[in-house]
């Protein structure tokens, strides 16, 4: 096997030439006098500084991003206004009176019930 190498071409030499002049005639800058303790003074400031607070507005948006959270918080929701539309919905006296009518053994529902009771009501 054999190995090939690349030779530069002219322009290529030509680029490197002017890189190395520019680099023989850069001007090194010197930082100001104390930058390093300004420097490390506002590292230990952001350091110290105090996180920012999470308002709920924000923490909802990040916690109903997750399918899991979303749904119980659907959950939690649908459950609340179940029970709260059925402490608010009065109860009426025609409700054991439909109860009692629809487990009649000419229904449907009474028929079931008679057949796995073995015909007691």
């Amino acid at each position: 096997m054999t190995q090939v190498t690349e030779r530069p071409d002219d322009a290529t030499r030509a680029d490197d030439a002017r890189l190395s002049a520019a680099l023989k005639g850069w001007h090194v800058v010197e930082p100001s006098p104390g930058f390093d303790q300004g420097v490390w003074d506002r590292i230990r400031r952001e350091a110290v500084a105090t996180p920012p607070r999470l308002t709920v507005i924000e923490f909802l948006r990040l916690t109903l991003l997750q399918p899991a959270w979303a749904a119980a918080a659907a959950a939690v929701i649908g459950v609340g206004i179940g029970i709260g539309v059925a402490l608010v919905t009065p109860r009426s006296a025609a409700f054991g009176i439909q109860t009692e009518r629809l487990l009649q053994r000419d229904t449907l529902a009474g028929s079931y019930l008679a057949m796995t009771t073995g015909g007691v009501l």
